[in-house]
């Protein structure tokens, strides 16, 4: 957790960090990086709300991994489960 003078000027304190640490199973990291790596690809609706990912940079990404069908599905389905978290965790601050 960030310290009160490493956040000075940000508008952030401690308290908004969790301090629980979480586990990240190693089956969830090609859906973590691939989001990561794309994740700039959020597209707003109307009256600055968030609609969802735009998914043609994710395909064509996947695409590229050369992925098995049943990897490819698995993968859209887990960043689907990421984009609705997403959303759902950004949508406060957009109003």
């Amino acid at each position: 957790m960030p310290t009160a003078k490493e956040l000075e000027g940000t508008g952030f304190t401690p308290e908004d960090y969790a301090d629980d640490d979480f586990e990240l199973w190693p089956e969830n990291m090609p859906a973590i990086n691939l989001f990561t790596s794309l994740q700039t690809q959020i597209r707003p609706g109307g009256g600055g709300g968030v609609v969802g990912f735009d998914y043609t940079p994710f395909f064509v990404r996947m695409d590229r991994m050369k992925l098995s069908e049943q990897e490819y599905e698995w993968l859209f389905d887990d960043i689907r489960a990421i984009e609705s978290v997403a959303i759902s965790e950004m949508k406060p601050y957009l109003k």
